[in-house]
């Protein structure tokens, strides 16, 4: 009988619209694999039933549905995706694609997965197996986990793109590999993020894409890595940015453990001014994380420069991406705000500032603000029903008016969040001097 603008539903509620009534009924399936019910599932399915459920054809999306949810930290068997999609066990070429996916990937994990136990594993294509693995070992060497990262298979040979020496790969997320490059009329040395789409794209939807993606030229701050140009080039879309010197917050903390709360207050104060920046210019980036925090040193102090600004969201509202659901995936969960959940599209600046202050609460604690789901729909259960776990309780030196900070912006509901991103700044300034 009260009007609501948000509510967890529960079964048997009923939703009055005028005079149409609406009763919810909520099922409790049994457990199921972790991409049963989420975005990417509906994805693979539409696609596998366009096709009339040939493997073959739905080999290569399901590739890329291990991929993500390696990103996401699902190291799910090929055994898993078999379960969910049987119909692929008769197809052995698919299989034995899938099982060199895990193999490149937990070797990218930095395991020394061993040949012996995949054809334990899968008997049936032992022979084919070994002879992948044997080529695999000729072409990219040994698992070498002491060593820098090995690269997934479709990124042996180095993009060729006009204008610049490609020289090494630097990193992979969700979108699209980094390498370090030079330019050749100049020497300077510059970064370069390559994104393969995940659909094909007409040649509009291309031009469309890169024409918003040059708009982001705009931004110009001292925490902000600039971004310089885009274009296509070797079946690759390309964006050139500045190269920063150093690592990114998620590795440093992953290194190093929990920061000193000066420091870790410090880098996100630099944080939330390149924000403050951009919303007053009419961006928002969606995909604030740690390892989106690079690090560097100038002039003797440490300096965060905020990456990937608003590329995310232009590639994930594009038809490049091939997420067609408004409530399609896009952005990473454990620093997603609820509303980035039911809708990537629409994120508002409140989701960065929510994202910021999940990002203070990891660099506090080398934690999550909810505790790990054992799939990405449980995660995404969590963060629209749970508060975050108490930041004191994970690190009980956190000043309470610090803590008490980051939990007001990110709370659930947007209109209990701070007005903006430079309240949350001064906030937490405050928090850290009591």
């Amino acid at each position: 009988g009260n009007p609501v603008q948000t509510a967890d539903l529960h079964d048997g509620d009923r939703i009055k619209a005028g005079h149409t009534v609406l009763r919810v009924s909520l099922e409790s399936p049994a457990l199921e694999p972790a991409f049963a019910n989420g975005p990417e599932a509906a994805a693979v399915s539409l696609h596998a039933a366009a096709l009339g459920w040939e493997a073959s054809a739905v080999v290569g999306t399901l590739r890329d549905l291990q991929l993500l949810h390696w990103r996401q930290g699902l190291r799910l068997p090929v055994e898993a995706y078999l379960e969910q999609w049987p119909l692929l066990a008769a197809n052995a070429e698919g299989v034995l694609e899938l099982l060199y996916g895990e193999y490149c990937l937990r070797e990218q994990a930095g395991e020394r997965p061993q040949a012996e136990e995949l054809q334990r594993r899968f008997p049936q294509h032992s022979v084919a197996l070994e002879r992948q693995l044997l080529l695999h070992d000729a072409l990219v060497g040994p698992s070498a986990p002491d060593g820098p990262p090995l690269v997934l298979p479709a990124a042996h040979r180095l993009p060729q793109i006009p204008g610049y020496r490609v020289e090494y790969e630097l990193g992979r997320g969700a979108m699209g590999v980094v390498y370090r490059a030079q330019r050749e009329d100049t020497g300077e040395t510059v970064a370069i993020k390559t994104i393969l789409p995940a659909a094909r794209p007409s040649r509009t939807a291309t031009a469309r894409f890169l024409r918003e993606a040059d708009i982001l030229r705009r931004l110009s701050h001292p925490h902000i890595v600039a971004f310089r140009e885009t274009g296509e080039a070797d079946g690759l879309l390309y964006f050139v940015t500045d190269y920063v010197a150093g690592k990114d917050a998620g590795r440093i903390v992953r290194e190093t453990g929990p920061l000193a709360i000066d420091r870790a207050v410090g880098w996100t104060c630099q944080l939330l001014e390149a924000l403050a920046y951009a919303h007053a210019e009419g961006f928002v980036h969606r995909d604030i994380k740690p390892s989106n925090l690079l690090v560097t040193e100038e002039n003797g102090r440490e300096v965060v420069k905020l990456a990937d600004f608003g590329l995310a969201r232009a590639y994930q509202a594009s038809p490049l991406s091939g997420l067609t659901l408004v409530g399609g995936f896009g952005g990473t969960p454990a620093f997603m705000p609820p509303e980035q959940v039911l809708n990537f599209r629409d994120a508002q600046p409140a989701a960065d500032q929510y994202s910021a202050a999940a990002t203070l609460y990891y660099l506090l604690t080398a934690a999550y603000p909810h505790d790990p789901a054992p799939t990405t729909a449980g995660m995404f259960k969590r963060i629209l029903q749970d508060d975050p776990v108490p930041i004191r309780t994970r690190r009980p030196e956190v000043p309470a008016e610090l803590a008490a900070a980051i939990h007001r912006a990110m709370a659930r509901i947007v209109s209990v969040r701070y007005p903006n991103v430079a309240t949350l700044q001064a906030e937490i300034t405050v928090g850290v001097q009591t």
